[in-house]
């Protein structure tokens, strides 16, 4: 585990099973995670059985929070970004401690989380309608 570093993790939408076995250790050996809503990631940690210290990081309070985040980060110690459910950022808090981190040098991971997402997607009848039609429009 690299210190110093921000590691975006994905968590489960909807099923608490949906989560990679990468997504758990990186949960596990952070020095804390700094979590969108502290009551919708403290179940999916007490699932797990994972203890790592866990922060409030959210639209409220993530600019007063931010020079402490990334004085944190500065000094060697590593955190996980989560949101409620999802990959952070797309529509959640963490996008300025990602970007002056960034600016600054600091080393920001992606964490994924499974497959699953991209399971529904390609299952889903939509999907399937466009495959056929590409496979039409290539046999002809």
């Amino acid at each position: 585990m690299s210190k110093g570093v921000l590691y975006v993790v994905a968590t489960p939408i909807g099923n608490i099973e949906d989560i990679s076995q990468r997504a758990l250790e990186t949960l596990k050996q952070v020095d804390f995670i700094a979590a969108e809503d502290t009551r919708h990631t403290r179940p999916l940690l007490k699932h797990y059985g994972i203890n790592t210290p866990l922060r409030a990081f959210h639209q409220y309070n993530e600019h007063a929070k931010l020079e402490m985040m990334l004085q944190i980060l500065d000094a060697g110690q590593s955190i996980a970004l989560v949101s409620d459910a999802g990959t952070p950022l797309i529509s959640d808090p963490g996008f300025p401690l990602v970007r002056e981190l960034i600016q600054r040098g600091g080393r920001v991971v992606p964490v994924q989380s499974t497959d699953r997402h991209r399971e529904s997607v390609t299952s889903s009848p939509a999907w399937r309608v466009h495959c056929i039609d590409e496979r039409r429009v290539a046999a002809y």
